[in-house]
């Protein structure tokens, strides 16, 4: 049985962090979580990993990804393929839309069943607004949930 769950640096909600205030994509997010899980951690040795952390560096890819236009192909710069899921979420920019209905939630804070937490986040990271709400949601339901904020930002904390 779960006796607790620290959340670090994380949210519950994927839409908010893919897209920020006004409906503007996120692109040092989506750029970097794109390379990072796609690309790196897809990789099938830690020699893979290595070799796609060497060839981005040398090829100096995130710095081209983030000056890429258009968006909708950021997917094929990065990992030299289409990825559906990127472009169904891109061109449904609507929270409440199709695309997001099953998608958006990552965990589910209404369960009566939840075990204490410990949210950390930090005042530079761009999941700290979200994380702040996750722990009104969850405090609202498990009195023994804790929120740290610190001075940390999202990639200097990984």
């Amino acid at each position: 049985e779960l006796q607790a769950a620290i959340p670090v640096i994380t949210q519950s909600r994927v839409h908010s962090a893919a897209f920020g205030t006004g409906g503007a994509i996120a692109l040092e997010l989506v750029v970097l979580w794109f390379f990072i899980v796609m690309r790196v951690l897809l990789a099938h040795s830690p020699v893979g990993q290595a070799r796609a952390w060497w060839d981005a560096w040398r090829e100096r890819t995130i710095s081209r990804a983030h000056m890429h236009t258009p968006i909708a192909e950021l997917d094929v710069m990065l990992l030299g393929r289409s990825v559906a899921f990127y472009r169904s979420g891109l061109a449904e920019p609507d929270p409440e839309g199709p695309f997001w209905h099953s998608r958006d939630k990552l965990c589910d804070h209404e369960s009566a069943d939840l075990p204490p937490m410990h949210i950390i986040t930090g005042w530079y990271d761009f999941f700290c607004a979200e994380c702040v709400r996750d722990f009104e949601a969850v405090s609202a339901l498990q009195a023994h949930t804790r929120l740290t904020v610190g001075t940390l930002d999202h990639w200097g904390t990984l």
